[in-house]
């Protein structure tokens, strides 16, 4: 084989070898940025359901205080 077609042969291989890392690369972005999207859809989520419980929580806390405040008016009224 001369020198001619050896460097041919090498260009080709050169560049069947860059295309397949730039299929690569295009393909670890595109599952990075899919991975991207899912993470910020969960956290998203779970910011709305962890709100939902904090009002829920907030609101029985403010039950039991006037729970307890009922009760020491009707203490009050006994002593």
């Amino acid at each position: 084989m001369d020198n001619e077609k050896l460097f041919e042969l090498m260009e080709k291989m050169y560049a069947d070898l860059k295309g397949s890392q730039e299929k690569m690369y295009s393909d670890i972005a595109g599952r990075f940025e899919a991975l991207h999207i899912e993470m910020r859809q969960s956290f998203l989520k779970l910011e709305n359901e962890l709100n939902e419980t904090k009002k829920t929580l907030y609101d029985g806390y403010a039950q039991n205080t006037e729970s307890i405040k009922r009760i020491e008016m009707k203490l009050d009224e006994i002593r």
